[in-house]
């Protein structure tokens, strides 16, 4: 016999199922507001939203979950432990004091911890994609310290993860994660807002940027340098330039080495950025040609750091690692930028002339070491070649346009011979195909570019040639652009330019 009452709810039925059955990989009833699985267990119960193709959702979001952005992204256990403003008013009383920052425990949003997954398995993706053309972050110490299951991971460490993850996405893969690059570039600025000041935390902002810059996501790409130089300055990584000790534990020998690379790669990304409109400020002081480069890559992959690395004004040298190479082409972009952006009618200029061409000489010493380690290596189409083409093109052409037939002919004397080794390269990469195209790194996009706008000015002259040439570096900015949605915008304003002919 039934008794007699109110009626009980109607259990309705989600579309999928709700993110703790997701993660534990068991089925889910889907029921509303809450499946069975998370009612049993008290637990609150979070559903994906769905966006149809042409609904009101994030563009080009299929499957995304929201969460309340009016609210932190970030809690913590204690939340009594205040940042010492003395860190920042008076850092001599602070360290003088043998003050701590404080590490209050904070609490990383399912949206972000579900979107990590498996950190093992995303390490290993992260190595095979990413790390081989960025490697900025210790294996070592990764997996010794932030993977280790029997330690705690701070919020530091799930946002790096989240980033290693964002910068894996490919383009060909649905949906676009736009709701989770938000979350974590919001609890970013939270964690940096209540004073997580790691290097974990800096690696974590420049790869978002990274990913921001291969993607085209401006003004974002460009306000996120100039935050990472200020994190960065605010932890003194940019200070690991000027100092090696040798004498100390490899373990902080391995983590003054990650400090290091990490501000090379932000130097890097301030400079390249600042190849587009040259008239920007850089966020980063020029590094001293004292300046120590990044070590050996095999010994910082081993953490065994024994020797003393080259410096930024060193001779090239096949011993170098691939960063120390990057890092050496982005110390010539600087003086490059930096001679271009001095009046020219104050100075001599056979003396201006004179550093011209020493820098030319420079910048082709760097890439004649490329080519003697063998096309068999992925040093041919890494950054270094893509750097050191874009700071010969700045030097020779800063304004990239036509001023009077004489200059123009000089110009071209010189960029002609640097556009035919840019195309000798990318003949490299599509005949042998060292480098599988979702491999690539987003710094091969820009010399490409620039490649083709230097043939559409000597079509003229040189007429079928250039026109085969020019259809290669577009058939190489069209493969990249399948990887990294700048590359669609660079093709844009290629188009742009051959209908307004600029």
């Amino acid at each position: 016999m039934t008794t007699s009452g109110a009626a009980a709810p109607v259990a309705t039925q989600e579309g999928i199922a709700c993110a703790f059955c997701r993660r534990r990989k068991r089925s889910c009833d889907k029921r509303l507001p809450k499946c069975s699985a998370c009612a049993s267990r008290n637990l609150e119960c979070e559903y994906s939203r769905i966006f149809a193709p042409n609904d009101d959702g994030p563009q080009q979001a299929r499957t995304l979950r929201a969460w309340p952005s009016t609210q932190p992204l970030l809690t913590a256990s204690d939340s009594n432990q205040s940042f010492p403003a003395v860190y920042f008013l008076d850092n001599r009383v602070f360290q003088q004091s043998r003050m701590q920052l404080p590490k209050p425990n904070w609490t990383v949003p399912p949206i972000i911890a579900d979107y990590v997954g498996d950190p093992v398995s995303l390490a290993l993706q992260y190595w095979e994609k990413v790390h081989w053309w960025m490697p900025i972050i210790s294996k070592k110490r990764l997996y010794e310290h932030s993977l280790n299951p029997l330690i705690s991971r701070g919020v530091d460490v799930f946002l790096l993860l989240s980033a290693m993850r964002l910068l894996l996405w490919h383009p060909a893969q649905e949906p676009r994660p736009v709701i989770e690059y938000m979350a974590i570039r919001n609890a970013i600025f939270e964690a940096e807002n209540v004073g997580v000041l790691t290097l974990q935390l800096l690696q974590a902002k420049i790869l978002l940027t990274i990913y921001e810059l291969g993607h085209a996501i401006y003004p974002a790409a460009y306000l996120s340098v100039g935050s990472c130089a200020r994190f960065g300055i605010a932890i003194g990584i940019n200070q690991c330039l000027q100092t090696t000790d040798l004498s100390i534990s490899l373990e902080a020998a391995l983590e003054t080495e990650e400090k290091k690379r990490a501000w090379w790669a932000l130097l890097m990304l301030d400079r390249t950025m600042q190849l587009g409109n040259p008239t920007q400020m850089l966020s980063t002081e020029e590094p001293a040609s004292s300046s120590y480069l990044p070590a050996d890559d095999e010994a910082f992959e081993s953490g065994n750091i024994i020797r003393e690395p080259f410096r930024a004004s060193s001779p090239a040298s096949i011993e170098m690692g691939m960063l120390a190479r990057m890092s050496q082409a982005t110390f010539i972009l600087g003086r490059v930028l930096r001679f271009q952006a001095r009046s020219s009618e104050s100075e001599d200029q056979a003396f201006r002339e004179s550093e011209r061409l020493q820098l030319d000489r420079t910048l082709r010493a760097l890439l004649n070491l490329v080519y003697i380690e063998g096309s068999v290596k992925r040093t041919a189409v890494c950054a270094q070649s893509s750097i050191c083409y874009s700071a010969l093109i700045a030097l020779h052409d800063p304004e990239a346009k036509r001023t009077d037939l004489e200059q123009f002919d000089m110009k071209m004397a010189f960029l002609g011979p640097v556009v035919n080794e840019m195309t000798w390269a990318s003949g490299v990469w599509f005949g042998d195909r060292l480098v599988n195209i979702s491999d690539a790194s987003p710094f091969l996009l820009f010399w490409a570019y620039q490649a083709i706008t230097i043939y559409r000015r000597l079509e003229e002259r040189y007429g079928n040639e250039t026109q085969q040439h020019m259809l290669l570096m577009k058939e190489k900015l069209r493969l990249m652009s399948l990887r990294w949605k700048a590359g669609e915008a660079y093709m844009q304003i290629l188009n742009a330019r051959d209908i307004t002919m600029m």
